[in-house]
């Protein structure tokens, strides 16, 4: 089976989904921000992961 995950980061978790090659859902799990975490969730997917897309946004600020 073909795997697909994305990471959406905040500042101090994130949110890990892994989807099919149908766009189902198969694992959607809150982590910290580990990467021994992050590897642990998608280590069931490691063979067949064909990517990963992670996305964080930065804001500046001024005073």
């Amino acid at each position: 089976m073909t795997w697909y995950a994305a990471i959406d980061l905040h500042s101090n978790n994130n949110v890990l989904v892994v989807i099919d090659a149908h766009d189902h859902v198969v694992y959607q799990q809150r982590l910290a921000n580990e990467l021994a975490v992050i590897l642990q969730g998608l280590a069931v997917y490691e063979a067949d992961l064909h990517g990963i897309a992670i996305e964080s946004t930065s804001r500046a600020f001024s005073i």
